[in-house]
């Protein structure tokens, strides 16, 4: 959890000390959790120019998010085998099932994220891509993406809080 945080944070500030200001504040994909037009991508991509899009296809999408959903995903797969082990009946399952369960839970995250900074990085490397149609596919797999993050967030965090309450409650 610890490197997903950290990788988190090295995405954070390269896109706000490097990024933003090079695009004129305009955000990233990545920052825009419930999607974006057409109109909003071609003018993040021109205000990047070339020198900002290289940039972008080497610090972002080669490097520091190329491993970040991954990194994410795991992280939100050990909070939740964290949380479930409260449950005895979840507890007693082995630990490969757990795993199993827990990929359930995260691999939607990952295979939207790793579909978007894909197809994020094509109209980047070409922005004739960032038609209105394509991006809209795009934004789609944004918000997708986030809303897979939340319930990952979401889950695990109501586990914990029911495990408490149970292990608070007195016994008859």
């Amino acid at each position: 959890t610890g490197l997903a945080a950290a990788n988190f944070a090295a995405l954070n500030a390269w896109h706000l000390l490097h990024l933003e200001p090079i695009s004129a504040g305009l955000k990233s994909p990545d920052g825009r959790l419930s999607g974006y037009s057409g109109e909003e991508i071609r003018a993040w991509l021109a205000a990047l120019g070339e020198t900002g899009r290289s940039d972008f296809l080497f610090w972002h999408t080669a490097l520091l998010d190329r491993i970040f959903p991954a990194l994410l995903s795991l992280a939100l797969a050990m909070l939740f085998i964290k949380a479930g082990r409260q449950f005895p009946r979840f507890a007693s399952v082995n630990a490969a099932w757990q795993w199993a369960i827990a990929a359930f839970l995260v691999l939607p995250y990952m295979l939207a994220d790793y579909a978007e900074n894909s197809a994020v990085a094509a109209m980047v490397r070409d922005p004739a891509l960032a038609i209105d149609a394509s991006v809209a596919n795009v934004s789609a797999l944004t918000a997708l993406k986030w809303g897979f993050v939340a319930t990952a967030l979401i889950v695990p965090t109501a586990l914990g809080l029911m495990g408490r309450l149970k292990n608070r409650s007195p016994r008859p």
